[in-house]
């Protein structure tokens, strides 16, 4: 029999959107956040950012060096 446990994050904090009956300011310090480590730093940031202000997809061309694997895994 196989055990799991769930992991626990020290310090996580759940955030809500002001639509969500959350504080706009809270919500907008996360969102700043976001923006100075998600969209700098991360590979395609940017069109992470964009999904997660406008909820919808932004358009991206797919990568063309996929591996066998990969091409088999992508949605």
């Amino acid at each position: 029999m196989e055990m799991r446990r769930s992991a626990e994050i020290l310090g996580l904090q759940k955030w809500k959107s002001p639509e969500e009956c959350g504080v706009k300011k809270e919500y907008d310090d996360f969102m700043e956040k976001m923006e100075n480590h998600v969209a700098i730093k991360w590979p395609q940031g940017s069109e992470i950012m964009y999904f997660v202000k406008n909820g919808e997809n932004p358009d991206m061309d797919p990568p063309a060096d996929l591996t066998e694997v990969e091409q088999k895994q992508m949605l």
